[in-house]
């Protein structure tokens, strides 16, 4: 179940699940949590395969993680739980906080996901999104993937990230998982803050 959110963002009270928020383009909560090693690199996570990821799949995300808020549940609570999930690592929100784990901001998007499940072929996804940042070493082949959720995790360069998206032509931003409206914005926020933390 999600809490319903109006279109500034604000908590309306009411509830709803998953099925209800995207057929009905409803307004919800999603967390992203870009994770850098320190040393230039982030984190990126390939999403699976449609129909088994009909948000954004196939590209390689910005974020090693993503997911939707519960009802309830605090933004940076499903950090934790999405962590576990698809990367098969088990962090307290201690541990995350001691790595320097902060919220650098939210982002509304809305964006249109092909779905053969919903009438009309698709939905609009809605949501406000608490992006994060965090440091951690990780070891890539010792990571346990949500099966078809997550097929894959590289390091990636930071600047390189950067070259991509300054490049015209290149579909960088498809590439590395389009959120319109604000996807430009949520780039040039969460890789500078990852760059804080690599220079600190």
């Amino acid at each position: 179940m999600f809490d319903i959110l109006d279109q500034d963002g604000q908590n309306t009270g009411q509830i709803a699940n998953k099925h209800q928020v995207h057929s009905g383009g409803i307004w919800h909560t999603g967390v992203h949590l870009c994770i850098t090693d320190g040393a230039g690199h982030i984190y990126q996570q390939r999403r699976g395969s449609a129909p088994d990821v009909c948000i954004l799949p196939g590209v390689w995300d910005l974020f090693a993680v993503a997911g939707h808020v519960a009802a309830g549940e605090d933004p940076a609570i499903t950090l934790v739980r999405e962590t576990s999930e698809e990367l098969g690592r088990h962090y307290t929100l201690g541990e995350l906080h001691s790595r320097g784990l902060y919220k650098v901001s939210i982002t509304q998007s809305n964006y249109w996901v092909v779905d053969s499940g919903f009438p009309g072929g698709g939905y609009w996804h809605r949501v406000f999104d608490h992006n994060f940042v965090v440091r951690l070493p990780l070891n890539l082949d010792t990571l346990q993937l949500e099966p078809k959720k997550v097929t894959a995790v590289r390091l990636y360069p930071i600047q390189q990230l950067y070259l991509d998206l300054k490049q015209p032509g290149t579909k960088a931003y498809t590439q590395h998982a389009h959120r319109p409206p604000e996807d430009s914005k949520l780039y040039e926020t969460v890789l500078s803050a990852a760059e804080g933390l690599t220079h600190s």
